[in-house]
């Protein structure tokens, strides 16, 4: 049998790479791993390659794929963020980069001093026992290609409080995240087909499980993935309308404790072009051209709040101001866990709320009496409606209205009456609209500023 020297890394075990350009002689190969001091380094490692895939030392070199395969014993004392977005033939990213797509068995197991993994996109399989008993590894989040958490893949990462699992994983096997006790939630996403047995065993501080499967018959919830703690003194959270099926099919739970949720909010934009929104729970932001950008309260300045947009999802418990035609839009429950933002100075009320109840002065969207500019005002009301975003300043502030800038442009914008003619008139593109004529609905730039016809 012919072997071939290759170079391999000093704290993988085994994965799956290709290149991405032409593979010739492979030679040394190179991860960046940043040390706990902030540190950068390139690690590599030697081994040999062998056609017995069964030798777990052994790597395969086909024409269009290295597959690497290698023990981990020297890996163990590895420490720090592992960034297999950065693996490349040379050292400090030159040379051929390589593409991880498996982790393979035991790839990082007992690497007890890695305390984050960055996963690249194009990975698809996490296979048995990638990552057992990574003890210091706090978060893992896992691409939208993945399809497959394999057997053991986690199990007594018991420092593990955070795992996004994506809508593409459609199995997770048996013991996957068993003794994670570091877990106080898990989704599962919607296209999951299969759970494997004791998945969930062992993690006794898992209290909410979220789920987005909509038929839980095929997918084995009574085959015993959770701790008893967990289906006993945990909620279950299930899409709204199919609690009966889970109480059908989920019998070891506490039926009290197997609650529905809602999957989407419609937000509705006016003719302002502009809405506030609070939800409680992560949406996505829809993939539609028509809505220009949502946005959080990140400052004030001179008399404006100086806005910061958001994309792809909208954390759980955040308050957001939509730009946006006029329309309907849903906004879907996102299986995504995101931090919830420390500095946005928008605050909201998933019910609706006396304003006697808050401590301060408080402003809402809307048009000024007098300059008709939308911008937050001075709240008048008694109660606040749900699901709506506000400002509260100190009681003893004089400031009465707030102006809004979106990417350094001041609103500013005045209300019309819709029989406002000008020989000066533009759309928000920038195009002419035709002179002397009645402005429809909507946003326009009448000689010079921005106005809202009516």
């Amino acid at each position: 049998m012919k072997k071939t020297k290759l170079i391999f890394f000093a704290f993988i075990a085994m994965f799956v790479l290709s290149a991405s350009s032409a593979i010739a002689d492979v030679g040394y190969a190179y991860v960046k791993v940043t040390a706990l001091d902030g540190t950068d380094s390139w690690v590599e490692i030697l081994g040999e390659t062998y056609e017995d895939v069964f030798n777990p030392k052994a790597a395969r070199v086909p024409t269009s794929r290295v597959e690497w395969r290698t023990v981990p014993s020297i890996s163990k004392s590895t420490e720090g963020i592992i960034d297999l977005r950065e693996v490349w033939s040379e050292p400090n990213g030159k040379g051929i980069h390589y593409i991880v797509h498996e982790i393979n068995y035991c790839a990082f197991a007992w690497c007890k001093r890695i305390t984050e993994v960055i996963l690249p996109e194009d990975l698809i399989i996490i296979k048995s026992n990638a990552f057992m008993e990574c003890t210091s590894l706090t978060e893992i989040n896992i691409p939208d290609n993945v399809s497959t958490i394999g057997n053991a893949a986690f199990e007594n990462c018991s420092g593990l409080t955070s795992v996004v699992i994506p809508n593409s994983v459609t199995s997770i096997e048996t013991n996957a995240f068993f003794g994670c006790t570091g877990l106080t939630e898990i989704i599962l996403p919607q296209n999951l087909k299969t759970i494997g047995y004791d998945t969930f065993r062992g993690c006794d501080n898992l209290l909410s499980v979220v789920s987005f499967i909509e038929d839980p018959s095929y997918v084995g919830f009574t085959n015993g993935i959770f701790d008893e703690n967990t289906t006993i003194n945990g909620t279950l959270y299930v899409p709204k309308g199919t609690k009966s099926l889970y109480k059908r099919y989920s019998t070891h739970w506490n039926i009290n404790n197997i609650v529905e949720m809602d999957m989407e909010y419609d937000l509705e934009i006016t003719d302002a072009e502009l809405a506030t929104m609070f939800i409680s729970y992560p949406v996505e932001i829809p993939e539609n051209d028509n809505i220009k950008g949502v946005y959080y309260a990140k400052e004030i300045v001179d008399g404006e709040l100086v806005l910061e947009e958001l994309k792809g999802v909208i954390p759980a418990n955040t308050a957001v101001i939509v730009s946006a035609t006029p329309s309907i839009y849903t906004f879907h429950r996102s299986a995504k866990i995101l931090a919830e933002l420390t500095d946005n100075l928008l605050v909201g009320t998933d019910s609706e709320l006396d304003v006697s109840e808050i401590d301060g002065k408080v402003l809402t969207l809307g048009h000024g009496e007098t300059s008709g500019n939308v911008g937050f005002y001075e709240f008048t009301g008694v109660t606040l409606q749900p699901n709506k975003a506000y400002i509260v300043l100190p009681a003893s502030s004089d400031v009465k209205e707030l102006g809004i800038e979106f990417n350094g442009v001041s609103t500013n914008i005045k209300a019309v009456e819709n029989n406002v003619k000008s020989n000066a008139v533009y759309n928000v593109l920038g195009q002419k609209v035709m002179a002397n004529t009645k402005l429809s609905k909507g946003l326009y730039i009448v000689n010079g500023k921005k106005v809202l016809a009516r």
